[in-house]
């Protein structure tokens, strides 16, 4: 189909368009599980001017995100959609140690971030998922501490302990200790009704609780705590940041947040980010 459409000798019209963006939908965006895509995609592509305006990434993301609760409640047979996009979120979130030679420092100037992922690092990091399963990465999980600040715990499989990361020095032993008692919960309860499966059993309860200190980056404001936290979560390795950011970067990622806020598909009370740059005085106001 797609050497049909792509023949020299056919006239690149808006009929052309509109069959190569549902195509696009069917076989990458938003892919089914058979041959045919659904029609109400039709209304996408019915004005061929309006398709450069649509927001295709938030699109591929909610389908995919439905499509994984599909399967998971209504037990359908497997997910649909983007595949891809689901795999190399994996790959991001849940790294492996350095001793698989994947460089993570390369991603920060590097972009798109899909570039990552060529061929070597794709078969590294299947070879680590191969050898060690979840056990070989890292899950982060954000924690409130004394109700005004935000840090980050995390649970590395490979050195089996509890890692903490916080940009105040602030820290909340008891709250740390009851939160992973809490995940382990969690996890017994799944794995006692059959929801998950370990080959290997563990027990975050018995693993040491340590906190990060040295190398990491601190705020030196009072409110950027969150932004911090997801700094973290892009850039720990396990180990150590795979790169470094400093208070300007941090305050550039702070105004990155803001705009994507503003212009997202799910914001309703988009301002008139879409017709104006968003100044300081809006992003203070905000």
């Amino acid at each position: 189909m797609a050497e049909k459409m792509l023949d020299k000798e056919r006239l690149h019209d808006d009929d052309f368009k509109r069959g190569f963006v549902l195509f696009t939908i069917g076989c990458i965006l938003a892919s089914p599980t058979g041959n045919d895509i659904h029609w109400s995609y039709i209304e996408v592509v019915r004005d061929v001017s309006k398709i450069p305006q649509f927001n295709w990434g938030q699109f591929t993301l909610n389908h995919l995100l439905n499509s994984c609760l599909s399967y998971k409640n209504k037990k359908e047979r497997t997910i649909k959609g983007n595949l891809v996009l689901l795999q190399c979120w994996y790959w991001e979130r849940v790294r492996v140690p350095s001793h698989y030679q994947i460089d993570y420092t390369k991603r920060t100037y590097q972009p798109p971030l899909m570039v990552f992922w060529d061929k070597q690092n794709a078969e590294r990091r299947t070879t680590a998922y191969n050898n060690d399963g979840i056990y070989g990465g890292t899950v982060f999980v954000p924690m409130h501490i004394n109700s005004n600040h935000w840090g980050l715990l995390v649970l590395n499989f490979i050195k089996k302990e509890v890692q903490i990361l916080e940009s105040l020095g602030t820290r909340d032993e008891d709250l740390e200790k009851v939160l992973v008692k809490a995940i382990q919960s969690c996890i017994d309860f799944s794995v006692n009704n059959d929801l998950v499966k370990f080959e290997k059993p563990f027990n975050l309860r018995d693993w040491e609780i340590v906190p990060y200190v040295e190398g990491i980056p601190r705020q030196e404001n009072s409110f950027s705590c969150a932004a911090f936290v997801i700094q973290y979560i892009l850039a720990w390795d396990g180990e150590k940041m795979a790169h470094d950011f400093t208070s300007e970067a941090m305050e550039s990622f702070c105004y990155k947040i803001c705009t994507r806020l503003l212009h997202s598909d799910r914001n309703k009370n988009r301002l008139e980010s879409y017709k104006k740059p968003i100044t300081v005085y809006a992003f203070i106001a905000f």
